[in-house]
């Protein structure tokens, strides 16, 4: 009995191993895993900018949180600010899509990679600001675009102004009220030297600058940079989104915006200016050859100085004064 139970066994074991090698000859020799790129996690044109599932609207409609677990990206693609690859080894630093016209490799966290000029340089302040803004606006018409880069790149009549006259620009990403916080209240005025100049220099409760979100016609009220001072346009309240140079254009932050006459009212009138100087070289100069202002022979007016214009003081005959 026993050697025909070991028959048995043996038996057994010899059609297992045969139907073992039988199945293993079948297996298909191309068989590999697949890499970690053709793995797919999100939605078709997760990378893609012109696709409604961009990773940008992603984080944006997930107020902005790529750290951490999901719907964070830390959990796959390793550390923040870098993302450097984790475990899925899809690095953004790396990847060739966040970098700079140079190939430079750049964060997530960088000012212009949500707001701005993503292919700029990190460090290109000017690059910070639209065009494009949080929902990919480029053109001037969008109020999140408007006229953000001639004022901080300036233009014929001025250098321009920093981003804090106008908005509390965060040291770092994660600070409070910047994720949070879209749209008109993020227009704050009274951060830095010149939107809020005179009101400053008289009662902050009077005619503060302010912001109007007027989604047709959004403006900006009783800012020094467009009249908020002595002799000049107090209701002038220039459109955002109109580019066309109408806005700024002599006349209209002090004089006549009508003529494009930009002296400001006579004192004959009420005002600060002498009655019948044309010439704004005759008085207005730090140095008597380079002065602020130039009326040139043919009637028209020139900012010669640039830099001096609008930065919260007056020049009379050699003395800023910053006390009118």
């Amino acid at each position: 009995m026993k050697k025909i139970g070991l028959y048995y066994i043996l038996l057994i074991a010899l059609i297992s191993a045969a139907l073992l090698i039988s199945g293993c000859s079948e297996v298909d020799d191309d068989f590999r895993m697949p890499a970690a790129a053709e793995l797919k996690v999100h939605e078709e044109g997760f990378e893609d900018p012109e696709s409604e599932n961009f990773h940008g609207f992603f984080l944006r409609d997930n107020d902005w949180d790529w750290r951490g677990d999901w719907p964070g990206c830390e959990q796959c693609h390793g550390s923040a600010p870098r993302f450097e690859g984790g475990t899925s080894n899809v690095s953004c630093a790396t990847s060739g899509c966040h970098v700079d016209f140079e190939g430079n490799a750049k964060t997530l966290e960088d000012c212009n990679t949500c707001h701005g000029d993503f292919r700029a340089a990190a460090d290109d302040f000017a690059s910070f600001a639209p065009p494009r803004d949080l929902n990919k606006n480029t053109d001037e018409s969008a109020v999140g675009v408007g006229v953000h880069q001639i004022h901080l790149r300036g233009g014929e009549i001025s250098t321009g102004i920093r981003c804090n006259e106008c908005h509390v620009v965060p040291q770092e990403v994660f600070v409070e009220n910047h994720l949070e916080e879209t749209g008109p209240d993020k227009v704050v005025f009274n951060q830095g030297d010149l939107a809020s100049f005179e009101t400053r220099l008289a009662d902050m409760t009077a005619n503060p600058p302010t912001y109007n979100p007027d989604v047709a016609a959004p403006t900006c009220d009783n800012t020094y940079c467009h009249g908020n001072f002595s002799g000049g346009n107090k209701d002038f309240a220039p459109i955002w989104t109109v580019v066309d140079g109408s806005q700024s254009e002599c006349g209209t932050c002090h004089g006549d915006p009508e003529t494009g006459n930009p002296l400001p009212t006579t004192t004959a009138e009420g005002g600060p200016h002498i009655p019948g100087v044309f010439n704004c070289q005759a008085c207005h100069w730090q140095e008597s050859d380079k002065p602020i202002a130039r009326r040139l022979e043919d009637g028209s007016y020139f900012i010669e100085q640039k830099d001096l214009h609008i930065d919260g003081a007056i020049y009379i005959t050699g003395e800023r004064r910053t006390d009118w």
